[in-house]
């Protein structure tokens, strides 16, 4: 078949020639010639150049042969680096704001692709009223040690046997006992030989994956009556934990989390033997790996509750009476309250930044993504306001009474 090719200049000026009749002095000539020639599209070729005696017709006849081809552009595989920014917004009079993602991102770039050819997306971007902070509304768990403890039922969002997980809680213990469960999803009260949890042991707090004293991470703890933020870490390489945003000890690992169908449990590890004295709040549950600064960067803050790769979120604003622990990520895994008070087990919680977290996700022109947090920090500055309506007016807590009417 007929294909457009590069041809050499030789090449061309041999075609010219044997068709005005003056190749090597003739006046006709006929035949024809095969050489390998090099077409972009498909390498190198086999031509084959013929005409006639009256030269009044020369053409090339191509065939394509499986030969040398033109090599293949490696594909692109290094993720965009992606960069946030903290920002504060101001609720409108209508009580909402929505942002956008000029406002979070800080010049994410890509080796390969043109900052303007980035694909960039944020969420959430609606904020309203009910992300403003309010310590009031600010609740934790406390504990008896002896039997007190949160029962979350199994559920596949929350049976991760991947290479990845991600475990955060506030954590406030009163006294540093032996053993003690913190957050744990195991069906053997004694050993922990599967599933993976937290525990604080002897002056120091550990998470661990499948079994307990192997594959775990550990750092000084101190059971000081004061709140502490933990977050245990498993990328299926090693096994991390940080404390208050510092990363202690870790330790490899490569296997998938062994498998357990028990309940996830707050404040306990499958039985009574080593129940948690002290208190919980922000218990979150991650099917990805975070990175260290995604952890810092949202351990301060309440969720929204959508972020990616969120299992299980409860930030035990439930409140007092309430014998349930909702589940505020959109999977709906709500833990009972068992052996509890709901009249005297709320407690204060611990105290969070007026700040709400949110998500930049950066995807280049090959596909590959990145992702950084940022958080947003909700101010209502809008005053009060109210018409004056003709009869009566009524007030919370005020007596109704009636006014005259001044419209005519």
């Amino acid at each position: 078949m007929t294909k457009h090719l590069h041809l050499k200049f030789f090449l061309l000026l041999f075609i010219l020639c044997a068709q005005s009749g003056f190749l090597l002095g003739q006046d006709k000539l006929m035949g024809s010639i095969e050489m390998p020639i090099y077409s972009t599209r498909d390498g190198v070729q086999n031509g084959r150049l013929a005409w006639d005696e009256e030269n009044t017709d020369a053409k090339w006849e191509v065939n394509t042969l499986p030969q040398k081809k033109a090599k293949k552009s490696k594909k692109d595989k290094v993720k965009p680096i992606a960069k946030c920014k903290d920002i504060t917004v101001e609720l409108d009079n209508t009580g909402s704001i929505t942002i956008n993602v000029s406002q979070v991102n800080d010049g994410s770039t890509d080796d390969i692709t043109a900052q303007g050819d980035l694909i960039l997306s944020l969420d959430p971007t609606n904020f309203d009223c009910s992300d403003i902070f309010r310590p009031d509304e600010n609740y934790a768990l406390n504990f008896d040690g002896v039997n007190d403890y949160v029962s979350i039922a199994n559920d596949n969002k929350l049976q991760i046997t991947g290479k990845a997980i991600t475990v955060e809680a506030w954590v406030k213990l009163d006294a540093g006992d032996d053993w003690t469960a913190i957050v744990m999803k195991t069906s053997n009260p004694n050993n922990w030989d599967d599933g993976y949890g937290m525990y604080y042991h002897r002056g120091e707090i550990y998470f661990y994956v499948s079994v307990y004293d192997k594959n775990r991470a550990e750092e000084v703890y101190s059971a000081d009556g004061l709140w502490h933020h933990i977050a245990g870490v498993y990328d299926g390489n090693d096994i991390r934990i940080y404390v208050d945003g510092l990363e202690g000890n870790s330790s490899k690992h490569n296997k998938n989390i062994t498998d357990t169908n028990h309940a996830f449990e707050i404040g306990r590890g499958s039985s009574n033997s080593y129940n948690l004295k002290g208190a919980v709040d922000e218990v979150r549950i991650w099917d990805i790996a975070r990175s260290e600064q995604e952890i810092n960067a949202a351990k301060n803050s309440e969720l929204s509750g959508n972020e990616n790769g969120l299992a299980g979120y409860w930030n035990f604003n439930d409140g007092t009476n309430s014998l349930s622990l909702v589940d505020a990520s959109a999977n709906g895994n709500n833990g009972t309250l068992t052996n509890m008070d709901g009249a005297s087990d709320w407690v204060a919680g611990v105290l969070l930044s007026e700040t709400k977290v949110v998500t930049l996700t950066v995807e280049d022109e090959a596909g590959n993504v990145a992702e950084c947090s940022s958080t947003v920090t909700v101010k209502d500055n809008q005053k009060p306001s109210f018409s004056k309506t003709p009869g009566d007016i009524s007030a919370e807590g005020v007596k109704p009474q009636a006014y005259p009417d001044y419209s005519s």
